[in-house]
């Protein structure tokens, strides 16, 4: 009877000092929250901290990404629709994508030229920053020279500040849109409106939007 209570106690000890799988396992991010792509699931990738589904190649859909006035800041609104494209990018490397940066009509026209380039760039670099290979993204600066919106006002400046997304397969270059938005820019370049002041603008205005 008197060697009862050992025996209990070196079980107990036994069971204490056993290995515990979940001390050495790999475990999978919780609710979805990963710092690279090991920690999602199989068919999912890592992006902008959360593991997102594997998309097919149809999901690189060309789209606008909006920017607010005199900025070329990525609004948190976009981050949605650009994390899908990284993991479309990601999983169908065939698939570049062309950002074209643009303004709306106010503003002289080389703040307006570098304002467009910096809205395609920062675009750019938030694919490039979710993993996407640079090789898969170019940007161009159209400037005011494409705009979706051709009337004078708040409304229409709000369409056209924006950065343009064009998918191409790699095979094929750019899109039928793609092309056609190099072909008016081109033609563009050749034909600048130039305002009273000589700064190609309706307005005049001094800050670039």
């Amino acid at each position: 009877m008197r060697l009862l209570p050992i025996a209990i106690v070196m079980t107990v000890a036994g069971c204490a000092t056993a290995p515990n799988p979940k001390m050495v396992a790999v475990q999978r991010a919780s609710n979805g929250q990963c710092a690279a792509d090991a920690d999602c699931g199989n068919q999912q990738l890592c992006v902008d901290s959360s593991c997102h589904d594997v998309l097919p190649v149809s999901a690189c859909s060309e789209m606008p990404v909006h920017f607010t006035t005199d900025s070329a800041a990525v609004d948190a609104k976009n981050r949605a629709e650009l994390n899908d494209l990284a993991i479309c990018l990601r999983a169908n490397r065939d698939v570049r994508v062309t950002v074209a940066g643009n303004t709306d009509e106010r503003g002289t026209v080389a703040h307006n030229e570098v304002l467009a380039g910096q809205r395609a760039k920062a675009v750019a670099d938030y694919l490039v920053a979710a993993n996407v290979p640079a090789k898969q993204v170019e940007t161009v600066a159209f400037g005011t020279r494409d705009p979706m919106c051709k009337a004078h006002d708040a409304g229409c400046w709000k369409q056209n500040r924006r950065s343009d997304i064009m998918a191409s397969d790699a095979s094929n270059g750019l899109s039928e849109s793609a092309k056609n938005k190099k072909t008016t820019d081109d033609v563009a370049k050749n034909n600048r409106r130039v305002d009273g002041t000589g700064n190609g603008s309706d307005n005049g205005s001094p800050v670039g939007k």
